[in-house]
């Protein structure tokens, strides 16, 4: 599934790390810089993504994208089951989550894909000049150029971006 969705925008796959994302953004600023352009960066680091994804939302993003069907209904059922806390002998009462994927879950960077996909598509085919970059749950936007109101766009993308993902 993550092969036939990577959109070119995604920089997370086999053999890639946040590293290797940053530094490949840093290497198109400084060209642009060389080139005398403006370089326009934000970055995204969306805190508690993992604890706050909303899980109807996830099931019909990730159903619109052929994600597969098995995985997609047992991991959600696996984030649903009531989860409890365990120390010094007790066991608290169990509470069943509405929202969040568990930690250590190997399908949680499948989701956080799928959960993003659509809005990060969206805001490429609505503002093509100011390339966004994600891995996994960071998303980063940057734009080169000499434009005078370049500024102000980036600033109305990045605006749509955050509304897009307040859901």
């Amino acid at each position: 599934w993550e092969s036939r969705r990577a959109g070119h925008w995604d920089g997370w796959g086999r053999g890639y790390t946040a590293l290797r994302a940053g530094l490949l953004r840093r290497v198109r600023a400084e060209l642009g810089r060389d080139e005398g352009l403006d370089v326009l960066t934000m970055l995204w680091d969306m805190e508690k993504f993992y604890d706050n994804l909303n899980l109807r939302r996830l099931l019909a993003l990730a159903s619109g994208l052929d994600y597969p069907r098995t995985v997609l209904v047992i991991s959600t059922s696996y984030y649903l089951c009531p989860r409890m806390l365990r120390g010094h002998g007790c066991l608290s009462a169990g509470v069943c989550p509405a929202n969040s994927i568990t930690a250590g879950c190997t399908h949680a960077n499948s989701m956080a894909k799928a959960y993003l996909y659509a809005i990060v598509e969206r805001i490429h085919l609505q503002h093509p000049r100011f390339g966004m970059g994600q891995f996994v749950d960071d998303l980063a936007q940057q734009a080169e150029g000499d434009d005078p109101g370049m500024c102000a766009r980036f600033g109305e993308a990045a605006s749509e971006l955050y509304g897009l993902l307040q859901g």
